[in-house]
């Protein structure tokens, strides 16, 4: 995982220098999701960034933007993220029995995504965004004294689909709404399968017009 955020990290740097239409800087934001698990006796799945939570309540982290034409460009994701969730424990053959797993997970997010301004004017007003989100995971606490002998519940590595749309409120400022539907199993386990759909809202501040003046 480090080789593959070198590498990520390494073509940021070469397109900022060597490409005009090429604009980067950083974005913070947040992102929720709610899980069904099917095949035993786990329930919930829901998660959200940590506000009110141990760890840090916000994702932060960096993009790059590179036009291809008038109206369709490529552009990366790159962020932190720390998530509180929770999942239920509970068996109708022992109603009597029940535990609350609740963790917070650290992460690296990767979205790599094509974009399709809607109005033929790359970077100026309301565009689209399709592409993959992948999750890896960095750290994963246990925050309840009840199965502290459960040392992973999550994979170290998740995909989802991602759907969404934005809007650049001037050369520094925009925004984005992204739809994810997971892909892959959350979980660590061949016992349980999870459905997941979620969403991600995020505050981008683009630097080169700042960097470039």
């Amino acid at each position: 995982m480090k080789q593959f955020l070198v590498i990520i990290i390494f073509v940021f740097s070469t397109l900022a220098v060597s490409a005009q239409d090429f604009t980067y800087g950083f974005l913070i934001g947040a992102n929720a999701y709610d899980s069904d698990i099917s095949g035993g006796d786990l329930h919930g799945g829901d998660a959200y960034s940590a506000f009110g939570k141990d760890g840090f309540p916000l994702n932060i982290g960096v993009f790059g933007n590179y036009q291809l034409n008038q109206s369709i460009g490529v552009k990366a994701n790159l962020f932190y993220k720390g998530n509180y969730r929770s999942i239920d424990y509970f068996s109708a053959d022992n109603p009597g029995l029940y535990y609350d797993f609740d963790t917070y997970i650290s992460s690296i997010q990767f979205q790599p995504l094509f974009v399709f301004d809607v109005n033929k004017e790359y970077g100026k007003g309301f565009y689209l965004m399709l592409g993959p989100g992948i999750d890896f995971k960095l750290n994963e606490n246990n925050l309840g004294d009840e199965v502290s002998d459960v040392e992973a519940l999550y994979n170290n590595v998740n995909i989802d689909a991602l759907l969404g749309f934005g809007f650049t409120f001037s050369k520094v400022l925009s925004m984005e709404f992204i739809a994810n539907y997971g892909l892959s199993n959350q979980l660590d386990s061949d016992l349980y399968e999870t459905t997941t759909v979620g969403a991600y809202v995020n505050f981008l501040v683009n630097l080169t017009p700042l960097i470039n003046k």
